[in-house]
């Protein structure tokens, strides 16, 4: 096992095959990559717990096929050591070696046979089970895989940050990305877009919002006057008329000089993307959606409780898209920021990345 290097800045991680193995595998968990190479037959196993890998152990030979193979051998012991336990307890009850302690001797053996083959029977069974369980699904596997590939499916490409406030908790995030069209409610941050279907994604639309904004609101107003002496600035929820959104959110805060107070409704933005072209047939694939300013502000408020996974602001993003066949499909996936460096000079430096996870991918049964 040795440990790959990550890139602190880009969070970039870069391999060169040469020097690989021609059979490994990459592990990342908390920021670190450590690379061991794969038996040339037998299991790999890699042992988790509460999202965070423990363990990785090497194992030789067949999984199944070994576990039956170790049953066998033990009940192979278990038969002789009750034929032992018979002859033994025999001789020390003084046994006659005549017709009928044969027969005594002949009736035990056989029980214990029975018994024996009665146990082989089951494990034999269960293997089995087993077996066409493990096969029925990697079938399923297949076919979810075969399905994907045969229809248009959207991922958003994981993205990393390197952020200074120097505007305090109202500044933005500025991330280099293609010029064209912006939303008002965005912020300079924005994340691509990829079709990695081999067929297009046509009339792409998304909404996007923060998804435990209710959790946020209710930590701000209790803690209000530890975070507001912190950052030096007043953050205030107004319920909202509107069918729309649910708050209006007021941030307060002197900026060299100048006071500030910007607005922002919490709300889902609808949005669209149009057409998506396939990830094999366009050597630019992909597009990039902005991420929403309330939602970059929200996480230099609570960058603290970030890093202490006490509460963490999530952005959920909804797709509604077709095939070429007019097939309808439903996608959305939540974004979670991870802070993995607070800069020990400047305190107002951070850097991390936005952790992606996809909670729904379905054909729609209604358009």
């Amino acid at each position: 096992m040795r440990e790959m290097e990550i890139n602190p800045i880009t969070m970039k991680l870069e391999l060169d095959i040469i020097d690989l193995p021609n059979a490994c595998v990459v592990v990342i968990c908390d920021g670190k990559a450590k690379l061991r190479e794969l038996p040339p037959h037998g299991e790999y196993k890699i042992v988790t717990h509460q999202g965070k890998v423990k363990r990785m152990r090497r194992e030789e030979g067949g999984g199944i096929l070994r576990k039956r193979n170790n049953t066998y051998l033990w009940m192979s012991w278990f038969f002789l050591a009750c034929i032992f336990l018979l002859i033994f307890y025999m001789y020390r009850e003084e046994y006659k070696w005549n017709k009928d302690t044969i027969g005594v001797i002949a009736d035990s053996l056989a029980a214990i046979s029975a018994t024996t083959a009665a146990i082989f029977t089951y494990f034999t069974v269960k293997a089995a089970m087993d077996t066409n369980k493990l096969a029925a699904e990697q079938a399923e596997l297949s076919r979810e895989y075969q399905e994907k590939s045969l229809r248009p499916s959207l991922d958003i490409k994981k993205t990393s940050f390197n952020v200074n406030l120097e505007d305090g908790f109202l500044s933005d995030w500025t991330k280099e990305a293609d010029e064209g069209y912006k939303p008002s409610y965005a912020s300079n941050y924005a994340m691509k877009v990829e079709n990695l279907g081999n067929i297009p994604a046509r009339n792409i639309e998304f909404s996007i919002g923060i998804e435990n904004i209710e959790e946020i609101k209710d930590f701000i107003e209790k803690n209000k006057d530890s975070l507001e002496q912190r950052v030096s600035g007043k953050v205030g929820f107004a319920k909202s008329d509107s069918p729309y959104h649910v708050y209006k959110v007021t941030f307060n805060k002197e900026i060299k000089g100048v006071f500030k107070s910007p607005t922002f409704k919490a709300t889902f933005y609808v949005e669209e993307l149009g057409y998506l072209k396939s990830f094999h047939s366009s050597d630019e694939p992909g597009t990039q959606i902005y991420v929403p300013k309330l939602f970059i502000i929200l996480i230099n408020l609570l960058r603290d409780q970030i890093v202490a996974n006490h509460l963490t602001p999530k952005l959920r993003i909804k797709f509604k898209y077709f095939d070429p066949y007019s097939t309808c499909y439903h996608q959305t996936f939540v974004l979670k920021p991870i802070i993995q460096n607070i800069g020990v000079i400047d305190s107002r430096e951070f850097i991390g990345y936005f952790e992606v996870k996809e909670v729904l991918n379905e054909k729609a049964i209604n358009n």
